[in-house]
């Protein structure tokens, strides 16, 4: 079931961490970096894959690299930026808009669309300096369920919001 109909989108935040099991992992290098989405119907993690962490270390903190080709880096993270921001104001859903997630969309190596009843747990873990969504549905062969955790790298953008909000789209799905 890759494309839903009628879908609404609830909530997106993007530029999140993507970590196996159910806490948020020490760094990010072994994570995936995405959009993470809620639906009236789902959660969806839309990944492009495995960060940046190791090149953007070795151009920055370590200094390889000629200087001009340094500079065309920066160049290449500011043009980036411009286009992400154009694309967030203008391009993005924004919640309550109609959302179409089609199975193209899903194709990026760690994406995952969770139907909402799928659930078997989740919610938001505070910690002192930082955050987390963490989710659990269906099991796998040896009986262990799926967890995974969603957060940036200091915090998962509205904290409980994600949580409260999980539920109450739950709720109408069961009424429904």
């Amino acid at each position: 079931m890759m494309r839903v109909s009628g879908e609404t989108l609830l909530l997106r935040a993007k530029d999140i961490y993507q970590w196996r099991g159910r806490t948020m992992g020490r760094t990010i290098f072994r994570a995936r970096v995405g959009v993470l989405l809620l639906t009236n119907q789902r959660l969806v993690f839309l990944s492009s894959g495995r960060t940046d962490a190791w090149t953007k270390i070795a151009w920055g903190g370590l200094g390889l690299g000629p200087e001009p080709v340094a500079a065309a880096a920066s160049a290449t993270d500011v043009t980036r930026t411009v286009l992400g921001w154009i694309h967030d104001r203008f391009g993005s859903p924004e919640p309550g808009d109609a959302v179409t997630i089609r199975g193209a969309d899903l194709r990026g190596d760690g994406s995952l669309s969770v139907p909402l009843l799928d659930l078997t747990g989740y919610g938001v873990t505070v910690r002192r300096f930082s955050s987390f969504l963490w989710i659990a549905y269906g099991v796998r062969g040896d009986g262990a369920p799926r967890e995974f955790a969603f957060a940036t790298n200091v915090g998962i953008p509205g904290g409980r919001v994600w949580e409260d909000t999980i539920r109450q789209a739950r709720d109408a799905s069961t009424r429904d």
